[in-house]
């Protein structure tokens, strides 16, 4: 079971790949909690940081930080700003249960305002027999999604903050005015979808059936599918299946627990049609690695 651990730390430093000592450069504008920062570990070999602002906030992009302890120094990890809401740690030296390191995000604003997170990082508490046994049971499934049956996917989250749509929000009544807005496509967010992320997911057979009604013949197209607990997905989030390009979205989800220790996501997935407006959204903002 993972637990999030927030405490109040130092300054981060501003260049790529550089380390500086706490107190070398100007403190944030501001470090408060609703920069919403979540850590998720696979398995000792690299680190998935997750987080989330206020709507009310407007557009933003994102820095991210690492150090070996809650006071720093801290290590500069992305290239270029974030745009996402996720970033895959792959350098981490998370290689023992004894060995914490801490994230910190920065919310960068065009004003030139910086808003802070709280140093965060996960433990790994073995100290009951559920936790120990909900962990077994996710490397032996990541296990089986690695070496049988998962097939790689791309998840493409649904936008909880940035540019309001400028085609359909209506900021008097904070409503979308168009349930079929091809620039927010009802998220209310210019874009609709966060980049995408990989991830390994088993899916379950088409089901070859039809149902004959007084509109004609329908075929349902709804499939059962899961992966392990992390990250975390949700209601109305895509999904690409790469090898074979259909994308659908999660129509609905649950969890199997361990004694409240989630340790799989079941997913109902609803294909959608290629004639779909977020089918050619995810086409057009596909990674290159998979642009054919």
């Amino acid at each position: 079971m993972l637990h999030y651990k927030h405490i109040f730390g130092g300054v981060i430093p501003l260049a790529s790949g550089s380390v500086i000592n706490p107190g070398a450069i100007p403190p944030a504008y501001r470090t408060i909690s609703d920069v919403d920062v979540k850590v998720y570990p696979i398995f000792y070999k690299q680190m998935v940081v997750e987080w989330s602002i206020p709507a009310a906030w407007g557009p933003a992009t994102f820095n991210v930080y690492r150090a070996p302890t809650e006071y720093g120094p801290w290590t500069l990890l992305n290239a270029s700003h974030i745009t996402g809401n996720h970033f895959k740690d792959t350098s981490t030296r998370e290689y023992s249960k004894f060995n914490s390191e801490f994230y910190v995000v920065d919310t960068l604003f065009l004003s030139g305002k910086i808003i802070r997170s709280f140093p965060t990082t996960w433990e790994n508490r073995r100290n009951s027999f559920a936790e120990i046994r909900a962990q077994e049971i996710q490397r032996r499934e990541l296990l089986l999604l690695t070496k049988f049956t998962g097939v790689k996917s791309l998840i493409f989250r649904k936008r909880t903050f940035g540019t309001r749509c400028p085609e359909c929000w209506d900021e008097r009544i904070e409503k979308i005015t168009k349930d079929n807005c091809k620039t927010c496509l009802g998220t209310s967010f210019e874009g609709g979808y966060f980049p995408a992320y990989e991830t390994l997911i088993q899916y379950e057979p088409t089901p070859n059936n039809a149902v004959l009604s007084y509109q004609g013949r329908i075929e349902p197209n709804v499939i059962p599918a899961w992966t392990i607990s992390f990250p975390q997905l949700n209601v109305f989030d895509l999904v690409i299946r790469v090898p074979d390009s259909k994308v659908y979205r999660i129509e609905a989800m649950s969890t199997t627990e361990l004694q409240t220790v989630v340790v799989r996501q079941m997913l109902n997935l609803n294909e959608l049609d290629k004639e779909s407006i977020e089918f050619k959204l995810v086409q057009d903002l596909l990674p290159t690695d998979y642009q054919t």
